[in-house]
């Protein structure tokens, strides 16, 4: 265990039970919230937008992509 754990399983083992278990339920609020995603949905379901790009802007954009990402301006900073 991490000391930062270490330090805070000290600090939790003095309070009374009773806020232990508020702050048990805290904590675990704000970790269910940092590692839950939003749901996304199925690629499948994402196929009726395959191929809705035409071929023309397709090459513009690729040509924006290579004028405008692929070029380094030495004066910039």
């Amino acid at each position: 265990m991490i000391e930062s754990l270490n330090q805070l399983m000290a600090k939790l083992e003095e309070l009374p039970e009773s806020q232990q278990e508020k702050m048990a339920q805290v904590m675990l609020k704000e970790l269910e919230n940092l590692t839950s995603l939003p749901k996304g949905v199925k690629g499948e379901t994402l196929n009726h937008y395959a191929g809705i790009i035409t071929q023309g802007d397709l090459q513009l954009m690729s040509q924006a992509i290579s004028e405008g990402c692929e070029v380094i301006d030495e004066h910039e900073w």
